[in-house]
């Protein structure tokens, strides 16, 4: 079986804060997948991790000053989230996996499905390697654009046969209402995609790649099915690990 593993900037970066790193919980969710891993040799997995205070803010400054993302605004990213990547992938090397940076602007011309050719990242999985993605920038026929690392995550479903996906998040999981304003918030699970996108207002979801609503919507418009999809708190001791292997988890258990 193979699982995708979403790593949410919000997790392992502090959003407030520009270019700053949660290491005691990227290091802690690095061990989490070593210990999978080791108990399950045959199980394949790939890693994708969004910008967090790396990317975002850097976008977003760009969209405001330039209406849109320019030379200068497509290096700084560029730069900034290989960076984030190549920490990432230090604390995974750290907990002895295999793992190897894939930056998305070498193998997409666009931000569409059909403009990223992941056969080599199929390969790398094939040779017992854990590729490590992460939400970029690209240069489409219509200039530079965000490719969001959810959108990633689907992109790599879809093509590669996964059956599990994980998108490690900072809070315990999909609501139905915005918990911080409504005492009667209850999250939800045990769901098919559809009913949660019929149940939930989306509190606090929007941010330049989408937001919560951008992770459950793409896989219905890639026609993804048969995948078990968890959202969960990573920043709960053991809740990784439990999710990878199938257990009570904090968080949301759906399928697609």
């Amino acid at each position: 079986m193979r699982t995708a593993v979403k790593f949410g900037g919000s997790v392992i970066t502090r959003k407030s804060e520009p270019l700053s790193i949660r290491s005691d919980v990227l290091v802690r969710l690095a061990s989490e997948l070593s210990v999978f891993r080791a108990r399950h040799r045959d199980h394949e997995l790939v890693v994708v991790h969004g910008g967090g205070s790396f990317g975002h803010p850097l976008v977003e400054e760009c969209l405001h000053t330039a209406g849109h993302i320019d030379r200068g605004c497509f290096s700084r990213v560029s730069f900034y989230m290989d960076f984030l990547n190549h920490v990432v992938v230090e604390a995974l090397l750290s907990s002895e996996l295999p793992a190897v940076g894939v930056s998305p602007r070498s193998i997409c011309r666009g931000v569409e499905y059909a403009d990223c050719d992941v056969e080599v990242v199929g390969r790398l999985i094939d040779a017992g390697v854990v590729p490590v993605l992460h939400g970029d920038v690209t240069l489409s026929k219509d200039g530079f654009k965000v490719v969001s690392g959810d959108d990633l995550v689907w992109y790599l479903t879809k093509s590669l046969g996964v059956g599990r996906v994980v998108f490690v998040t900072d809070v315990d999981g999909v609501y139905d209402k915005d918990p911080r304003t409504a005492s009667d918030a209850k999250v939800l699970s045990g769901m098919h995609i559809n009913e949660v996108l019929g149940a939930a207002e989306f509190w606090g979801v929007r941010d330049v790649t989408g937001g919560m609503l951008g992770k459950l919507r793409k896989p219905l418009i890639l026609g993804v099915k048969g995948v078990e999809v968890y959202v969960v708190n990573g920043l709960i001791p053991g809740n990784l690990l439990n999710a990878l292997e199938g257990k009570k988890v904090v968080g949301s258990v759906l399928w697609v």
